[in-house]
């Protein structure tokens, strides 16, 4: 787990997928570390992420610039990534940059793992 500022982010392994949980705020002053988790994740080969952003108050053009690049690493491994959000400004913000256009966005961690091809073994 990682505290910066206002923002919390957290990493682990749920039914054969990576979740990556971010809480808080996402901006200018903490996207870096953000940034750095994203792509150690598509780096090290993880074929699926499920990133949970239900928690985040708050994303600027950063996130939106890391998510379109971490896009090929992702895709480099044979890889997918889904993106979970509340009905909120973020999912606005997704909406708006055209984010859908690269990776599906639900509402659940359940449909994230339904949509990248994951039968969930538990509830999540």
């Amino acid at each position: 787990m990682a505290v910066i500022g206002r923002m919390e982010i957290n990493a682990d392994v749920v039914d054969g997928a990576c979740l990556l949980v971010v809480t808080g705020d996402v901006d200018l002053s903490n996207v870096n570390v953000f940034i750095e988790r994203l792509f150690e994740l598509s780096v090290n080969g993880d074929k699926k992420i499920v990133l949970d952003l239900t928690e985040v108050n708050f994303i600027d053009s950063t996130v939106i610039n890391a998510l379109f690049a971490a896009a090929p690493r992702i895709r480099a491994h044979d890889g997918d990534m889904a993106i979970v959000v509340a009905d909120s400004v973020v999912a606005r913000v997704l909406d708006i940059s055209g984010t859908d256009a690269l990776y599906p966005i639900v509402h659940t961690r359940k449909q994230a793992l339904e949509r990248l091809g994951i039968s969930p073994g538990r509830a999540v």
